[in-house]
């Protein structure tokens, strides 16, 4: 499947054609920025000219804003993340546009076309957005170039790094993506995918009105929901849980992996990765969609697609792109995460579940005896990460997913990359021998528990290449004043949580 995937789209072309790039930016620019600048200078600095910027949208003032405060840094942190469409794009995704069983079932399999890099100067960065404010539908055209030419024609900026695309298996190669001026007529047959038409789902989302919907398609798999072992397993910078049920049946909590090559290519994550690809789950809930989230798709079982699916609203997470409470946020879904979504949706509706963004800060379902629990939280902005003010916190993008938890005679907390202030108050009304720390350990606030009895387990999950300060040394020290003894994922494969 793979093979002829890659024969389709030719993702490494390096013959100048040319190729559009949907550039999406995630939360963790604030993130970097933090690495680099003191609580107090970056809320004053945001602060300071967060009327003129809620008053005019304009991305100019926040580029000359940062670009004065960040002066004396020799490298600017801000990670370019950008979903890369071709002429082979256009063709495989024509399948969400037929009604074709026949593909349905033999001749597609979600895949991922992905770039990231950083621009090689400030100035190439402070171009590229400007030239991003001009831009129809968040994209550029560009070509790749795997050579060492840097002398190109009608350029805007250049960007260095990875070039990555997965079906099965991933490749990944490093070069240029160079960002030219659009051309002023766009072949129609891009169009369904530029404007994300093509991905929009039939599927309705599920409020909270409806939660009988989810309840009956759950209950109706006859499982036991008698959780035995929980798997967390290592894919480096990324987010992938097993857990076994009575009766040898499995649910997954996200189905992530690194987008790192060095990650991806440890012993210990290769191990990972033949573990998880064995398992077929009858149910499968995606936290949120990060990248990191579901990029172990590309080598899970491919009855993973005929699983039942609760993931949140994907589209609902796009209303998040803009400026709430004073605080700027920008959230732009990959066309990757869309796709897989679109897929799930085309393949077998009657499967997936998509979790309406209104329903906030509950229990969205709850097997007999609360053997396993599905929350969301608030979906709003956390209050500060340990006490920090405003923008210094995690936004509504990491908020906006799904939470589990697991009960036999020992518990588990499962947060995805959610806020622990914004869960809801019924969650931390038990004690969990186990807790996969939120957002692979970054900055939060304070966990609200208390200090408990010993011989409890702390999991942390994060990847050596990360530049994100991941883990945070707060973040672990709470952890460790409640309790909790210190796991992480790093030299082994997985951890197992023994819940029986």
């Amino acid at each position: 499947m793979g093979n002829y995937i890659m024969e389709k789209i030719q993702p490494f072309a390096d013959d100048n054609r040319r190729i559009f790039a949907k550039l999406y930016i995630d939360s963790s620019w604030f993130e970097e920025l933090s690495l680099h600048l003191p609580n107090d200078l970056l809320f004053e600095a945001f602060q300071s000219g967060i009327d003129m910027i809620m008053e005019s949208g304009e991305l100019e003032y926040l580029i000359d804003l940062v670009e004065d405060i960040i002066s004396d840094i020799p490298f600017f942190p801000f990670e370019l993340n950008f979903s890369l469409i071709n002429e082979g794009v256009v063709e495989l995704d024509s399948i969400f546009s037929e009604s074709n069983e026949k593909n349905k079932n033999n001749t597609y399999k979600p895949y991922f076309y992905e770039f990231s890099g950083y621009c090689e100067s400030w100035s190439d960065l402070k171009k590229l957005l400007l030239y991003y404010r001009k831009s129809d539908y968040g994209y550029f055209t560009c070509f790749l170039d795997f050579s060492e030419e840097s002398n190109y024609d009608n350029m805007i900026a250049v960007v260095d790094g990875n070039v990555l695309f997965s079906a099965s298996p991933i490749e990944e190669k490093s070069g240029k993506l160079v960002v030219v001026h659009n051309s002023s007529k766009i072949d129609p047959k891009f169009m369904p995918i530029l404007d994300d038409s093509i991905y929009k789902c039939v599927t309705n989302p599920v409020n909270e009105s409806r939660k009988n919907i989810l309840k009956d398609a759950i209950d109706s798999l006859k499982m036991s929901f008698e959780p035995k072992n929980a798997i967390i397993y290592n894919v480096g910078q990324g987010n992938n849980v097993s857990i076994e049920l009575k009766g040898e049946k499995h649910v997954f909590f996200d189905i992530g992996l690194t987008k790192s090559g060095l990650e991806r290519n440890q012993s210990e994550t290769k191990a990972a990765i033949k573990e998880f690809n064995k398992i077929n789950p009858e149910i499968v809930i995606l936290s949120h969609w990060d990248m990191d989230h579901i990029l172990g798709v590309a080598y899970a079982n491919n009855s993973i697609y005929d699983a039942v699916w609760i993931v949140p609203d994907l589209w609902g997470l796009m209303k998040y792109t803009y400026k709430r409470k004073g605080v700027l946020k920008f959230k732009y879904v990959s066309d990757s995460a869309k796709r897989l979504l679109k897929y799930l949706d085309f393949k077998n509706a009657g499967k997936l579940f998509i979790i309406d963004e209104s329903w906030t800060n509950s229990c969205i379902y709850s097997s007999k005896n609360e053997n396993m629990c599905i929350w969301t939280g608030s979906r709003q902005n956390a209050n500060g990460i340990n006490g920090a003010k405003e923008p210094y916190n995690i936004n509504e993008a990491n908020n906006f997913g799904l939470i589990m938890t697991f009960r036999n005679k020992k518990k588990l907390l499962l947060s995805g990359d959610c806020e622990y202030s914004i869960m809801p108050s019924d969650i931390w009304e038990e004690e969990y021998e186990y807790l996969l720390a939120s957002h692979h350990c970054s900055k939060m606030s304070k966990i609200p528990l208390a200090k408990a009895a010993s011989n409890k387990k702390a999991i942390l999950s994060y990847g050596v290449a990360n530049n994100y300060g991941h883990p945070n040394k707060q973040h672990i020290r709470e952890l460790s004043n409640i309790g909790y003894e210190i796991n992480t994922t790093l030299g082994h494969r997985h951890i197992r949580c023994n819940l029986k």
